[in-house]
């Protein structure tokens, strides 16, 4: 019942979670973040096999010696006892919650029974839970998706509920869906009425116009957000500033101006070189377009980005098309 409470509390001053993106939710991203008011962050979705046989590449995606608490590693596999394992590993090196992945609709992940892949196996899901929630003395939570088969869904969920899962986040989308169409945020709030532990919902939250909605229709205890902060970070912040306001779902959304965004790209490409140094910055292009999104000159200046190698370049990039906003 502890882990339950801790959990509690790590959603009581920020419900609006940044979700585990595969290539997105690394460090750099998960400082930035924070810088905007994020509580609990998620790492990127981690192979338990690949941890458990100690492969390097799993403490790049988990690191986070010295971040503020409260980190959640996301962990995937489809064998109890080497979750149980890599979640032992994850909280012996500071991880504050273990998350499992039993949503991803990737090919690949479902392939190998793990991901969306375990909600076709109700008694294996509740083995793993069984066996992650033995290993370790945090919160546990679970990451799913809906299944075609209503009924089938909420049993999953009161099975992983009567395993010591502490919260429960679903993405109001099927695995066949993938990411497209429209996610069923009523599935939320019927999952909401099923279970006692926390629900955090998921899907399609954009603008915190649809954070408040989503709350407001489901009764979900949290809100994840997904590639709805990729390139709009700033999207935390106002969430929690309209949430400090006695009128906050009815207060319109605001933009950040100009220069904000501007502000905002030349620290996140500071923090990427930070931790990643020059490789960092290859990687940071992915987020720039979000960024520009709607600047004048963002279609001269986006290409130029896209090359750039150095912050010394992309300084003078933005300089060179951007100095009016910013003077």
């Amino acid at each position: 019942m502890h882990h339950l409470e801790t959990f509690r509390r790590y959603l009581l001053p920020c419900p609006v979670v940044p979700a585990p993106m595969c290539g997105y939710s690394d460090r750099p991203f998960r400082d930035l973040l924070r810088s905007m008011g994020a509580r609990l962050v998620y790492t990127e979705m981690i192979s338990s096999e690949a941890m458990a046989r100690g492969d390097p590449k799993t403490w790049q995606l988990m690191d986070f010696r010295g971040e503020e608490p409260p980190v959640a590693v996301q962990i995937f596999g489809s064998r109890p006892d080497v979750l149980a394992e890599s979640a032992r590993i994850a909280v012996h090196a500071g991880a504050d919650a273990i998350d499992l992945n039993c949503g991803c609709p990737a090919r690949k992940v479902v392939r190998a029974d793990c991901g969306a892949a375990l909600l076709d196996d109700p008694k294996r899901l509740a083995a793993i839970c069984r066996a992650v929630r033995r290993a370790v003395d945090v919160p546990l939570t679970i990451k799913v998706r809906w299944v075609e088969d209503d009924a089938r869904t909420l049993t999953i969920s009161r099975l992983c509920e009567a395993e010591g899962i502490d919260a429960v986040a679903l993405h109001a989308r099927t695995r066949k869906q993938g990411y497209s169409g429209t996610a069923r945020w009523e599935w939320i709030a019927r999952l909401k009425e099923t279970v006692s532990i926390p629900v955090i919902g998921n899907g399609d939250v954009a603008t915190a116009d649809d954070f408040f909605r989503m709350r407001r229709e489901t009764g979900c205890d949290g809100v994840m957000v997904g590639r709805g902060v990729v390139g709009n970070p700033w999207l935390v912040g106002e969430i929690l500033e309209r949430l400090d306001s006695p009128d906050a779902a009815r207060e319109p959304g605001g933009e950040p101006s100009p220069s904000e965004r501007l502000r905002l790209l030349r620290l996140h490409a500071r923090l990427m070189y930070k931790y990643r140094g020059p490789h960092g910055l290859v990687e940071f292009r992915k987020h720039c377009v979000g960024y520009l999104k709607g600047l004048p000159g963002a279609r001269a200046a986006r290409p130029e980005l896209m090359q750039s190698t150095t912050l010394e370049q992309i300084d003078e990039i933005l300089v060179r098309h951007f100095s009016q906003i910013e003077s």
